[in-house]
């Protein structure tokens, strides 16, 4: 499992645990007049708690205890100042035995550290009591599935091309060019996304796991959204797509169907802030365009009228998405080129540094009165 991959799966599984709303960043965390380097920092909204997150590539029980070890030596000045973070390592599997000695040696050495396991296969282990958690969890399966049959990876193309039309429905066609009917079940599901059988019950197993999705007698219904919308933008943060600069040819040339004609083989989408702002809510302008490419575009891009080039002061990026189906699936078309739905727009920019998260909270907020008007 690729580290992103991995981080992504455990600020998923640790907000299905942790009170409240947590933010995921990297960084130091300052304590004490100085800053410790993490890995990965989670910070709940108000403040009141951080959670540090190390990583290990592989577990071995001697590195193990060797890394807790270094995090109590490292972190004891800001805790005697009175900072009291929980650590958690996270690593791609974690055996039982693995637990076991963690707290063993936790008892013995430093009982008042507040510290969790979780790994990318369920095994969850927080004993983080000033946030009431004692948990213990070993790969729970869902309804007799097994957990190789889950979709550990939440936000996948295919899963967020899922979600958008579950999440969607009610938007205005201005905001979603994706379907509107009502799933009743994952194989209706299936059908309307067109996507394999499997596939969709996959993800429907996946997001009841996670209890971000129910099946009711009404049909499928997603539920905590908001809590799912953050997520989601968490993972989005951590693994931003390559974006690529580029400048004009010719200044002022701004009809992008011109610029970008002929597109035979790739598929070209506006996305980013100009996406915001097609979409009314523009609320942050920023002074770079960005442009989706997606498929065999780059035999193409000699034809089009950018400079790809030693470009000091970008126009314009071209962003390289892992993400295909679900950003051209559900995009919604304009005179010069489509522009991706208002999900797909918060996601562009909310690892921005222009204040982009403030935009994306800005657009999802739009998206829960969607959800809502859909559940009325």
């Amino acid at each position: 499992m690729r580290r992103r991959e991995l981080e992504a799966d455990i600020i998923n599984e640790l907000r299905r645990f942790l009170p409240g709303q947590w933010e995921a960043s990297h960084g130091a965390l300052q304590a004490g007049g100085g800053g410790e380097r993490t890995d990965l920092l989670l910070t709940q909204k108000d403040g009141s708690a951080v959670v540090v997150v190390e990583f290990m590539p592989t577990v071995r029980i001697r590195d193990l205890l060797g890394r807790l070890a270094l995090l109590m030596v490292q972190w004891d000045p800001a805790r005697r100042d009175g900072m009291r973070p929980a650590f958690v390592i996270a690593a791609p599997r974690f055996g039982r035995r693995a637990v076991r000695e963690a707290e063993q040696f936790l008892s013995k050495n430093d009982p008042e550290m507040e510290w969790g396991l979780v790994d990318g296969h369920g095994t969850v282990r927080l004993s983080m009591p000033s946030l009431g958690l004692d948990t213990n969890v070993y790969e729970v399966p869902v309804r007799g599935d097994s957990p190789s049959r889950h979709n550990r990876r939440l936000f996948s193309d295919l899963n967020s091309w899922m979600l958008k039309i579950l999440l969607l429905r009610k938007a205005p066609s201005e905001h979603w060019g994706g379907p509107r009917v009502k799933a009743g079940t994952p194989t209706e599901l299936h059908r309307i996304a067109d996507v394999s059988s499997e596939t969709a019950h996959r993800f429907v197993r996946t997001f009841e796991e996670y209890d971000y999705l129910r099946r009711t007698k009404k049909g499928l219904k997603m539920v905590r959204v908001e809590a799912l919308l953050e997520a989601w933008m968490a993972a989005e943060r951590l693994a931003p797509p390559k974006r690529i600069p580029a400048s004009w040819f010719l200044a002022g040339d701004s009809s992008l169907e011109s610029v970008f004609s002929p597109t035979l083989n790739s598929q070209v989408v506006v996305g980013g802030f100009e996406a915001c702002g097609r979409h009314g809510l523009l609320h942050t302008p920023s002074p770079h365009l960005e442009i989706h490419v997606l498929g065999n575009w780059k035999p193409e891009a000699a034809d089009w009228k950018i400079e790809l080039d030693g470009v000091d002061e970008p126009d314009l990026f071209l962003v390289e998405s892992p993400y295909p189906r679900s950003i051209v699936s559900g995009c919604v078309e304009h005179d010069d080129l489509p522009t991706v739905d208002i999900i797909q727009a918060a996601l562009d920019v909310v690892h921005s540094s222009s204040r982009g998260a403030e935009q994306a909270q800005l657009i999802m907020g739009n998206v829960l009165s969607y959800v809502a008007r859909d559940e009325q």
